[in-house]
């Protein structure tokens, strides 16, 4: 037994074995909202069977990329490894983890990601015609949620939009329904039903890696399989598939944002204007490429707002690799930690109102997200080479930049009235009204 002198973290552990789990389950952002709200950025909780820690901040980033303090192995969940499917990126640790980002970085080096670009315009370009050619409003989240799929298949995959495109959605939106249900695998739930689209999934990809094997492709595929970390690892075709799928998964959420980009440029006429004026001026035709992006500012800070500002994915799992301390209270080795990329983003310690979207909070003369070296983490925390940050940052910064360039560049869109709150148990959070887009063009 510890003999710290330091108190355990405030909050309560719900009714037994059940814990606090149910309400989380709803709405995992207004949990840990109401929860930071009151007890501060370190409170205890119990979650699907285990007592837990719940940090946020930037202290708590801190704490969280010191591996000799936070481990991520063994540490999601058992309904959230069967999701994920084995030990992918974020279930490694050390150097196990580090030649394995290498590895999967390759597919996301500045040189992919301009060869990307070609591909990403044509299906964003689809996206919008096809929305504007309808005589109606449509309900935008599905077909974001197709699209944001068809970029990561077409880039990484070689897959061209199709029906075998239209399965991996389908099944990708049964992978991410999931948390939405009894966390038990057995006949009849959320979670039986998500391990079997898995494997349909995990089926495709084993077909795609064979042929890349005998065949390789200008993909991200092909880079993946041809990559090679500094101690010679490379990918075998087990861990291949398993780093796809967590690829897609990290990719999908994208749509999330495009949903807030709308929402957010609807309700902000002023930074609409004002970022269709910097289009106008460095990007109104054209090709668009890497250099395009680095010279128009102010799409920089919308990208990033957006990022900080929209529900994504609010949790990150660890174990406390040995007892240590944080805001001022004793947090015991062998404790799940979990940290909210939420609440970091939203921390009153940080950022200036919030929950206001405000684009210029990223300027040079505000730098808001330079208050802290952890201060903005809408990926994860941490150096990208030494921590568990989101191999995809930068793609999609990408996709978000383009669809932004291509939206205000040629279209004019509304809202119809409904209902825009969120439906805040699905992942990411989404609209529950679907998003009703009425879009024309400019």
């Amino acid at each position: 037994m510890s003999t710290s002198p330091l108190p355990a973290p405030p909050g309560r552990r719900g009714v037994p074995v059940i814990g606090e789990t149910l309400d989380f389950l709803k709405d995992s952002y207004g949990f840990t909202a109401v929860r930071v709200a009151k007890y501060g950025p370190v409170f205890q909780t119990s979650l699907l069977g285990r007592r837990r820690v719940v940090i946020s901040g930037p202290e708590a980033c801190a704490r969280w990329v010191d591996e000799s303090i936070i481990q991520r192995a063994d540490s999601m969940p058992g309904p959230v490894r069967d999701v994920f499917g084995g030990a992918s990126l974020p279930l490694l640790d050390g150097h196990a983890h580090r030649a394995r980002k290498r590895l999967v970085s390759s597919a996301f080096a500045a040189q992919r990601l301009d060869a990307y670009m070609p591909d990403l315009r044509a299906l964003i370009d689809g996206f919008l015609s096809g929305t504007a050619a309808r005589d109606a409003p449509i309900v935008a989240v599905p077909a974001l949620r197709k699209l944001a799929i068809a970029c990561i298949c077409k880039n990484i995959m070689g897959l061209d939009p199709g029906p075998e495109v239209d399965e991996l959605v389908a099944d990708y939106q049964i992978v991410f329904s999931a948390p939405n249900g009894v966390p038990v695998n057995v006949p009849g739930t959320s979670l039986r039903r998500a391990i079997a689209a898995r494997d349909r999934i995990f089926g495709v990809f084993d077909r795609l890696i064979a042929q890349r094997r005998a065949q390789p492709r200008d993909d991200g595929l092909s880079t993946l399989l041809q990559a090679v970390a500094p101690g010679g690892e490379r990918l075998d075709d087990v861990a291949c598939r398993l780093e796809l799928h967590h690829v897609v998964l990290a990719g999908y959420i994208v749509f999330g944002e495009l949903v807030g980009a709308l929402v957010q440029l609807d309700r902000h006429p002023n930074a609409a204007a004002r970022l269709r004026d910097e289009i106008d001026a460095r990007a109104a035709a054209g090709p668009v490429n890497m250099g395009t992006l680095e010279v128009m500012p102010y799409l920089q800070r919308v990208v990033l707002e957006l990022k900080r500002h929209t529900p994504v994915v609010n949790i990150f799992f660890g174990i406390a690799r040995r007892e240590f301390e944080l805001g001022g209270y004793r947090i015991p080795k062998g404790r799940s930690v979990m940290l909210s990329l939420t609440a970091c983003n939203q921390s009153p310690a940080t950022w200036t109102e919030p929950g206001r979207f405000d684009p210029d909070r990223f300027s040079a003369e505000r730098a808001e997200h330079e208050r802290h070296e952890h201060a903005y983490v809408p990926q994860g925390a941490g150096r990208m080479d030494e921590s568990h940050v989101c191999v995809g940052v930068q793609y999609t910064t990408v996709i978000m930049s383009l669809f932004l360039i291509q939206l205000l560049r040629s279209y004019a869109w509304s809202l119809p009235e409904q209902d825009l709150s969120y439906v805040w148990s699905r992942i990411p959070a989404e609209p529950k009204d679907g998003l009703l887009l009425d879009l024309q063009p400019r």
